[in-house]
């Protein structure tokens, strides 16, 4: 008997946690990484990349400079599935539940230039009310002999008042780049 009162507890507790939509970045790192959850929908975006050189050739086109690849991991709290003794959520089903919570979008890009260059970015965007709480940011790169790593910590306060310095990410704008990709995880969020 004091298992069961134990348990409902548990899990009056757990539907409170996930009602509130209110989550810190290590609920959030915590929610994500339970590996099949029947209450997590991760959705993936593949891609290849290439960068064109700012010259035109004679017959109009650009030569490539750097090829590579992008992955883009989207996690969705799914709030109907978050009863104790609910089954689990079977993919295709994942789709139609409307009662969604976006809590993360991973990016992983990396481009391999000529001559052993390269530049690899990796970004971890926290949610909080569909819009950024914080964003991680790392970028590495190798230009020639000279190699620099970088990482960010960027409060979503900062990134909605514009206070973001002069970094150039994937060739553009640290403020773009992040409007941009935030555009693609919000894209894939509502699919």
């Amino acid at each position: 008997m004091k298992k069961l009162f134990l348990g409902i507890i548990l899990g009056m507790s757990w539907i409170g946690f996930a009602q509130n939509h209110t989550y810190t970045r290590f609920q959030i790192d915590s929610i994500c990484a339970v590996k099949n959850a029947k209450n997590v929908e991760i959705l993936v975006a593949n891609g290849d990349k290439k960068v064109l050189s700012d010259k035109q050739t004679a017959s109009g086109s650009h030569t490539i400079k750097g090829k590579g690849s992008f992955k883009l991991l989207v996690y969705n709290l799914l709030e109907e599935s978050m009863e104790i003794a609910a089954p689990p959520v079977e993919v295709e089903k994942r789709k139609n539940i409307k009662n969604k919570t976006l809590l993360k979008g991973q990016l992983e890009s990396v481009i391999n230039f000529t001559n052993g260059n390269f530049e690899k970015i990796t970004a971890t965007f926290y949610y909080q009310n569909g819009a950024i709480l914080q964003l991680e940011l790392s970028i590495q790169k190798k230009n020639g002999k000279e190699q620099s790593s970088s990482t960010l910590h960027l409060p979503g306060e900062d990134i909605q008042a514009g206070k973001l310095d002069e970094n150039i990410v994937d060739g553009m704008p640290i403020a773009d780049w992040i409007a941009k990709k935030n555009d693609e995880i919000l894209n894939l969020f509502k699919k």
